[in-house]
């Protein structure tokens, strides 16, 4: 087992139609052949199926690369709908982590595949939180009924986000979490591993976004598990009097979800964001 973690991918990459769920299993099994022929989905031309095709695909669904820059693009469309987006990311890496039985190993014509990161809710619900005094409980949350904003003391450098996955609609086998944030500054990589059947973890920081996720091991049962899935800490970039510090977690397709047994992603209802702010205060 090889562990590769790609990071610093930009905006458009993670966001949108290219960011479907590719925190979840970005820490991955590599995947070798002998055979001299191609392999569907790998792009490189390397006779290696891994991670690193998933990102150039992910690129090139983002506009950041042309299909015809990668040695062997024909080979990208894994799910034969002929267009080449994150669904045929998603089942590289799903793949390569042991959730696929199999994955067509030439450019010849098969059978289409179906997982498709499609389905919206109803009953997958998340909540992002902030510890703000450093006790380990949450000070404000964007849970109905909680208080909506926190008050800081510059004096408490970090303040830990902490993401929680509120409501399920059925067992799962892995999560994707998306955020953005203004005028903070993140204190090393995010913990998935709050998540107690967390195994394959993974993240991405670029500028203002930070994805993160994990999936299960290839032969564990799907989680029930609701709860803390997740924190990141941060610092203040400057003077927060003069700055609007705010943390916000990203809905609609293709950002935060869950995926279950049949490979399907459900992400919350609701498009948008919802918006933690930190107001900085003297006590």
């Amino acid at each position: 087992m090889k562990r590769l973690v790609l990071a610093h991918i930009t905006k458009a990459g993670l966001l949108g139609a290219a960011g479907a769920a590719v925190a979840c299993i970005l820490v991955m099994q590599f995947v070798s052949t002998s055979s001299a022929e191609n392999i569907r989905g790998d792009v490189t031309c390397d006779g290696l199926l891994n991670a690193v095709d998933a990102l150039y695909i992910l690129q090139t669904s983002a506009n950041l690369i042309p299909l015809t820059s990668l040695p062997c693009g024909e080979d990208a469309d894994i799910s034969r709908d002929g267009q080449v987006n994150s669904i045929d990311a998603t089942v590289i890496l799903q793949f390569v982590a042991g959730l696929l039985p199999n994955l067509f190993p030439t450019s010849t014509p098969g059978p289409k595949l179906t997982p498709t990161p499609t389905p919206i809710g109803p009953g997958v619900e998340f909540s992002i939180g902030a510890d703000v005094d450093g006790d380990g409980a949450e000070d404000c949350s964007t849970r109905q009924g909680d208080k909506r904003s926190c008050l800081v003391q510059p004096s408490k450098s970090t303040i830990t986000l902490k993401v929680n996955l509120d409501a399920i609609p059925e067992a799962y086998g892995g999560f994707d979490v998306v955020v953005v944030f203004d005028d903070l500054v993140p204190l090393g990589e995010p913990d998935a591993q709050a998540w107690p059947d967390c195994v394959y973890d993974a993240s991405f920081l670029n500028g203002k976004i930070l994805a993160f996720g994990c999936a299960i091991g290839e032969l564990a049962e799907s989680s029930t598990y609701v709860g803390n899935i997740g924190n990141q800490s941060f610092s203040f970039s400057g003077n927060c009097f003069e700055a609007q510090p705010s943390v916000s977690l990203v809905h609609g397709t293709g950002n935060t979800g869950i995926v279950d047994d049949q490979l399907v992603f459900h992400f919350e209802a609701q498009s948008g964001e919802e918006e933690l702010p930190l107001y900085c205060v003297i006590k």
